[in-house]
This record gives C-alpha cells, sequence and structure tokens, in this order.
C-alpha cells in the first residue's frame, strides 16, 4: 500500500458525510474515530452505552489490501504449525542470501528464485500441506482478515468505499465470513509458478490472494532496497448481494 493510498483511507475514516450516512442508516448517536493500526474496527458507532466497531476500506473496483502482518505474528495469531510455518517462510522469502541457499539443497537457482531470495510452490516438495491448513481453518483466517485481532471486539460491520466513484457499500461481516466458510477454497495461484495463494468462491472468483509483500526504492532510475517479504492478503470484491446491508451514494 503507497503512502497516498494509506493517508487517502485515513482521511475517508474521518469523512463527516460517511459519518453522516452511518449514523443515519446504522441509527447511531454519533460516530468516533478509533485509528488504530492493530484493531480492525477503524470508527465506532455509538448508540446509548452500546459501542459498534467499523472497518472502513477505501478500495478499488476489484480489492485492497487487508491485513499486513509479520509471517511470525501472523503464526502466532493462529497457533499455525512449525512445518506450515517453515514452508510459508521459503514461500515468502528472506533477505539473508544464506539463509537462502540453505534452501536450495546445492540446487542452482533460477532467475527469479535470486530476485525474490525466494522458493516458489512448485518448488516446495509438501506445499499442498499449506494449501491443506488453510482450508481447514478458513474461519479462523477469514476472522483475523476482516473482524478481529489481538482479542479485540470484533468489527461488526465493513464499508467500503470506491475509490474515484461516489459510491459505497455497507457490508455485515457476520454474513461475509459466514459465506466465506462456505464458499471458499484455497488455492495456489496458477501463475508464477505458484507466488500467490488464493481463496476462491465457486465461481472460481478471487475472495482473498496472499502475496509477498515487497518494498523497492527507486534511487537515480535504480530500484534498491530489499523486499521485505511479509504476508500481504488482500480482499475482493466478490461477495453476494445477500450479505450487502446497504448501497448508496456518498454525496446526494
Amino acid at each position: 500500500m503507497s503512502s497516498k493510498t494509506f493517508h487517502e483511507g485515513k482521511a475517508m475514516e474521518r469523512n463527516p458525510t460517511l459519518h453522516s450516512h452511518l449514523k443515519t442508516i446504522l441509527k447511531f448517536d454519533s460516530i468516533a474515530v478509533f485509528g488504530d493500526p492493530t484493531t480492525k474496527g477503524d470508527v465506532v458507532g455509538r448508540q446509548s452505552n452500546k459501542e459498534v466497531p467499523i472497518s472502513i476500506k477505501h478500495g478499488s473496483q476489484k480489492n485492497t489490501q487487508v491485513h499486513l502482518p509479520t509471517l511470525n505474528s501472523f503464526s502466532k495469531a493462529l497457533n499455525i504449525p512449525l512445518n506450515v510455518t517453515s514452508m510459508l517462510e521459503q514461500w515468502l522469502g528472506v533477505s539473508n542470501q544464506l539463509q537462502f541457499e540453505s534452501w536450495l539443497n546445492g540446487n542452482s537457482p533460477t532467475t527469479e528464485q535470486k530476485k525474490y531470495k525466494r522458493l516458489f510452490a512448485n518448488d516446495i516438495s509438501d506445499w499442498g500441506s499449506v494449501v491443506n491448513w488453510f482450508n481447514i481453518n478458513t474461519r479462523q483466517v477469514a476472522e483475523l482478515l476482516i473482524q478481529e485481532m489481538n482479542g479485540e471486539r470484533p468489527a461488526e460491520y465493513l464499508v467500503w468505499v470506491y475509490k474515484n466513484k461516489n459510491k459505497f457499500q455497507i457490508i455485515d461481516i457476520h454474513e461475509l465470513v459466514e459465506w466465506i466458510i462456505t464458499d471458499c477454497k484455497w488455492v495456489t495461484g496458477p501463475r508464477n509458478n505458484g507466488s500467490t495463494l488464493r481463496c476462491e468462491n465457486k465461481e472460481g472468483k478471487p475472495i482473498f490472494h496472499l502475496q509477498m509483500k515487497g518494498n523497492r526504492i527507486k534511487v537515480d532510475g535504480v530500484f534498491k532496497g530489499e523486499y521485505n517479504h511479509n504476508p500481504q492478503f488482500h480482499i475482493h470484491i466478490n461477495w453476494p448481494e445477500a450479505v450487502i446491508i446497504h448501497e448508496g451514494k456518498l454525496v446526494a
């Protein structure tokens, strides 16, 4: 996520017009901006003594980043087995050249392997165990990505504000999670030797995708710096109409 995208998202969390819509549609007395990066509740709707966390996404027509943990924090949050975490580390890659070379077992790395210091799914013999783990734990993964983290109170609504469009949707997160559990099948991305992991619906459209997060800085026309290799999750706008509570214009 670029700095511009990040700040645009934060500005949308404070948008008074959006707050006015949420108060009217969801019957809140007030909206407070929470803004804590360790929570999924970007804003809180208040009614009497009740507080309802709401996730705000300022996304494109297709997808947006929804979670960017370290591999260590992601593994701890979901109690991922050591063998699965180890394979995810190889798949996400590292900055340490010696560690990367230890995964090659004396084989010569391909150009792509050397470029990213990572192994792709096709290079990891027991990669199916990773895919199986995601499929067995779809509920826990979905809840962590869009509803709650660090034992917080779960977000109840996801508000998607479309970039460059005068349009927004309010999604019931509980219904969205239940739909994901029913429809999601985790599969290895078909392109680039398996460089992505996708949660697809029954029509084969992505719900989530996981990729390696890479940051590079361009200096004098040349890319410098290392990829940071964190697991980066995106959510896609392929949910059914049944989970949409309201769809409207941001400005009348």
